[in-house]
């Protein structure tokens, strides 16, 4: 799930811009934003009475926020490459 939203922001970012990968603020913003959006869940889980919070399922969704942005470097750079 934090894969694919993740490639929605830059999705978004792309149709903003016009540039496959922003800059790395923008990045940063996006992970963090992607993170405390799925540690909230989180602890909303922990709050439910059949549910519980789990670490593993953080580090799910921060690797799935790192693959979207290895996608999108590697796409990047074989668009740029492809330019030259």
């Amino acid at each position: 799930m934090y894969f694919s939203l993740t490639l929605a922001f830059f999705a978004d970012h792309l149709i903003a811009t016009g540039n496959i990968k922003p800059k790395f603020k923008r990045i940063v913003a996006i992970v963090v934003f992607t993170m405390v959006v799925g540690i909230l869940l989180e602890i909303t889980q922990s709050l439910l009475p059949e549910r519980s919070a789990s670490f593993y399922d953080i580090l799910a969704n921060f690797a799935g926020i790192l693959l979207a942005i290895f996608l999108i470097s590697i796409i990047s750079a074989v668009k740029r490459n492809k330019l030259k």
